[in-house]
């Protein structure tokens, strides 16, 4: 029996070299593709997580924008009330003096001053936190920059930036819009009929006149602060400075001006509602201009932030953040 069983493993011997080779060969490549499946399903995994952190990381960067917009917002009306100071002029008109009229004219002009500032203002601290939290942002996620970097110093002299326009840029503002507007309503005079196309051409005037979406980068970046950047005095100075040209490459790039012209055009249809408003506030299709600014200073007021809510969550907005965001996500180290 043994040797019936020897002579058939001699006759067969090449076949069961070949199936014991075939057979080991599908057993190691089982297990190499068990191998490589599983390193894949480890690099998806690793992968899917990174990205559940980083949309959660960016919901909380632009949650925090949001916030950090109507806070300056408010600082933003303030600053306007100050350097306007409409309250007292109207004031003044109520103990009817003689140069009454003159009053009038000037209330005239900086209550319309005060809501195109509001317009260019709102527009420009959306871009500017836009860029700045984004970049903050995306050097948080990645840890792109030195580790031996005092980040919150330096991540906080850069939000600076955003002070020096509240305190000084909108003043620069004021007094360029102020000068477009006079020029654009000057020849209205109080006691002439007028409608809402009459504000809506005036409008468009001070639109195609003040520069504010080419010259963002003058008001945002002040040259006080931007001296400051640049103080070799302050630890890490050239790293906020790379900052700087980061932010105002931003600011000048095409997607950047694309977002400002679409919040510039619906701050505009915004004012000019608040003027059609007006007219249906007094009941009136047309009426002397002296009777619109009482009803036009109390829509002001009451504009609240409901344009600034409507633009931060307009999907241009979000991109905007976004596409900042990424970009120093994926900024190597330098």
């Amino acid at each position: 029996m043994f040797s019936k069983a020897g002579d058939f493993l001699r006759r067969h011997r090449r076949k069961f070299l070949i199936g014991g080779v075939v057979a080991g060969g599908i057993y190691v490549t089982h297990r190499y593709l068990r191998y490589r499946l599983e390193q894949w399903q480890a690099a998806q995994m690793q992968k899917m997580l990174e990205q559940s952190r980083r949309e959660q990381h960016f919901e909380l960067i632009q949650s925090t924008t949001d916030s950090t917009v109507f806070s300056c917002v408010h600082r933003l009306r303030k600053t306007l009330d100050q350097a306007l100071n409409i309250e007292e002029l109207l004031e003044k008109v109520r103990s009817k003096p003689e140069n009454r009229i003159e009053l009038w004219e000037e209330i005239k002009i900086r209550l319309i001053t005060y809501g195109v500032v509001s317009v260019y203002a709102e527009s420009l601290l959306i871009c500017a936190l836009r860029i700045q939290l984004g970049i903050i942002g995306g050097q948080v996620c990645t840890n792109s920059r030195p580790s031996k970097m005092n980040k919150i110093e330096v991540h906080k002299k850069y939000l600076e930036m955003t002070q020096h326009f509240l305190n000084q840029g909108v003043l620069d503002l004021v007094r360029e819009v102020k000068t477009v507007v006079v020029k654009a309503f000057e020849h209205i005079e109080l006691k002439q009929t007028v409608t809402p196309d009459d504000f809506l051409l005036a409008y468009n005037f001070v639109r195609q006149n003040v520069k504010v979406i080419e010259d963002a980068p003058t008001y945002l970046i002040h040259e006080s602060w931007k001296l400051t950047c640049t103080n070799p005095d302050f630890p890490d100075f050239e790293v906020l400075n790379q900052m700087l040209a980061e932010t105002k490459d931003i600011l000048q790039c095409f997607d950047c001006l694309a977002l400002l012209e679409s919040l510039v055009d619906h701050g505009f249809r915004d004012l000019q509602e608040l003027v059609r408003r007006s007219f249906v506030f007094l009941g009136l299709e047309q009426c002397p201009m002296v009777k619109v600014l009482p009803a036009l200073k109390t829509q002001t007021e009451n504009r609240g932030e409901v344009f600034v809510r409507d633009r931060l969550k307009s999907d241009s907005s979000i991109n905007f953040l976004a596409n900042v965001y990424e970009a120093f996500c994926n900024e190597p180290p330098k």
